[in-house]
């Protein structure tokens, strides 16, 4: 059996800094979530507290691999937040961008349906984890952004999504051209489920960055264009965020669907 003591010893740590005020207000901010009690900081001091007073820096990948996943299992938003960070941290990128770690990640944390079940930890996870992996490796890169259609939940597949975010600003961390396999992903990821709010709010998360880079703009507006009819004044608030006031494009965007049936 797999030794998973320096998961519990991480739910220890967050058990005794949570704090109630703090537990009630992401119970409500985060509709249906359970939190034991901590903040993003507190997490990751407890994680890296933890590992550096139980292990010395002398762990081994596989062991920070499966602590990891033990966590992200748990019920509670910020154990795992700590799995996430432990992973991202404490796992060579070597170690964790690889098919072997991806599939397990697919298999353990996101295929069950489970453990990915808010907006929060999709998010999170895409941040910490799934974006380190993708940064690391193309191939991988593409992989992940098949979970927009291949997905089985809305979170599954908004993690093929939310990863890429900073590409649009961050351009020499994936091939010139992945703009398009984004811009394709989030097509698919609202093809999948066009009325759900988390999913209009990130395919419009994506698509605001995209219509800035003069490489991806006209994709981008062909894409938004397209499916006219389906976005919310949200997601449409959302995609012309970024826009100047005066810009005529942050108009156009704002009157798409205006004479919808």
């Amino acid at each position: 059996m797999k030794s998973t003591s320096l998961a519990s010893l991480i739910l220890s740590g967050l058990h005794s800094s949570a704090k109630p005020e703090t537990k009630q207000w992401y119970t409500n901010y985060v509709k249906g979530s359970k939190w034991i009690g901590n903040k993003a900081p507190s997490v990751r001091k407890v994680v890296r507290d933890t590992v550096h007073a139980t292990v010395n820096n002398n762990y081994h990948y596989d062991d920070v691999i499966d602590n990891s996943i033990h966590l992200i299992q748990q019920e509670e938003c910020d154990a795992k937040l700590a799995g996430m960070i432990l992973l991202s941290e404490f796992c060579p990128i070597e170690k964790l961008a690889t098919a072997h770690v991806l599939n397990r990640l697919v298999d353990q944390v996101l295929e069950p349906q489970i453990y990915i079940a808010d907006w929060a930890t999709a998010d999170g996870f895409s941040g910490h984890v799934l974006r380190r992996i993708a940064y690391r490796d193309n191939e991988l890169a593409k992989t992940i952004t098949n979970f927009s259609k291949d997905g089985t939940t809305l979170w599954y597949r908004r993690c093929g999504i939310v990863p890429f975010v900073a590409y649009f600003k961050h351009r020499d961390k994936l091939p010139p051209n992945f703009g398009t396999i984004i811009i394709d992903a989030v097509e698919h990821c609202l093809n999948a489920s066009p009325q759900e709010r988390f999913t209009q709010t990130g395919c419009a998360w994506l698509l605001r960055y995209a219509i800035l880079q003069k490489e991806d703009r006209e994709y981008a507006l062909k894409v938004i264009t397209k499916h006219s009819l389906v976005w919310n004044l949200e997601a449409k608030k959302s995609i012309s965020e970024k826009l100047a006031p005066n810009d005529p494009l942050r108009k156009q965007i704002m009157s798409l669907g205006k004479n919808k049936p």
